[in-house]
């Protein structure tokens, strides 16, 4: 379950600084440390991250992320194009605590493309409203974090055709009535194993990947057709219109609505 924003308004960033900038070439120099959390998005170039634990290497379109009082270096050609968003924040959330340093420049799919979106959010508003620019923060942290897989308790082999024979089933069969019991007749084993299995082996509840999968597509029929919110809801599965609503936003944070408003707009 992505974490709530508004659980405690007291837990959204305090942003210190947010601009398009270049790097002097003297932080490329010495190692340092701030007690403020950062990000780096890269609009042209080529960054490397210096860790006391890693080395991170980030091109066009990916994030660095920075976690407060971290030893590193900024590594760069010098008299290089790099031209980056820099933003530095303050903030007081376990949801940071659950952000991997070595793991969020490669995000794929939806994740890379709401953060991509967020940024572009960012660079319109940050001159205008820094309690904007703190929710897209906000936003950008809960993704990371939900982005994080968790390994399988266990790994067997064995069921790795299985579990992925189920997800294929969702994948592909998303928008029907799909229950544990229709996958069970899909792949003729009881309810029981499937659900032992797929909870054991894959890196979601079964449930949850059910959610996953319509609300993925549901972000792409919002942005990219005509289609109104009860039709989207029947579309990707949900008999409800309202029910889906409130699972979208408990999942994005924001209404259908609010959602497609906000990124149809938004030119990346």
């Amino acid at each position: 379950m992505v974490t709530k924003m508004n659980e405690n308004k007291n837990t959204l960033p305090i942003i210190k600084s947010c601009e398009v900038c270049q790097f002097g070439y003297s932080w490329a120099i010495t190692p340092h440390i701030n007690n403020l959390t950062e990000f780096i998005f890269i609009l042209n170039g080529e960054y490397t991250l210096w860790t006391e634990d890693c080395q991170i290497t980030a091109g066009q379109g990916e994030l660095i992320y920075i976690p407060n009082k971290t030893l590193h270096k900024d590594i760069f050609k010098k008299n290089s194009n790099l031209n980056m968003i820099f933003i530095q924040f303050k903030i007081n959330n376990p949801i940071t605590d659950k952000i991997n340093i070595k793991t969020v420049t490669k995000l794929k799919d939806l994740s890379k493309n709401l953060i991509d979106k967020e940024f572009a959010f960012i660079m319109k508003e940050k001159d205008i409203s820094k309690k904007l620019t703190s929710l897209s923060v906000m936003k950008i942290l809960t993704i990371l974090s939900s982005n994080q897989k968790e390994k399988p308790k266990q790994k067997d082999d064995k069921y790795i055709d299985l579990v992925q024979k189920i997800k294929n089933i969702i994948d592909t069969e998303y928008s029907k009535d799909i229950s544990l019991q229709y996958i069970s007749e899909k792949v003729d084993l009881s309810t029981y194993h499937i659900s032992h299995i797929f909870n054991r082996c894959s890196e979601f509840k079964l449930n949850e990947y059910i959610t996953k999968t319509r609300m993925g597509k549901a972000t792409e029929l919002l942005l990219n057709s005509n289609y109104n919110i009860s039709q989207i809801a029947y579309k990707v599965g949900f008999k409800d219109p309202h029910y889906f609503s409130n699972i979208f936003k408990d999942t994005y944070e924001m209404t259908p609505k609010e959602y497609r408003n906000r990124y149809k707009t938004i030119k990346v």
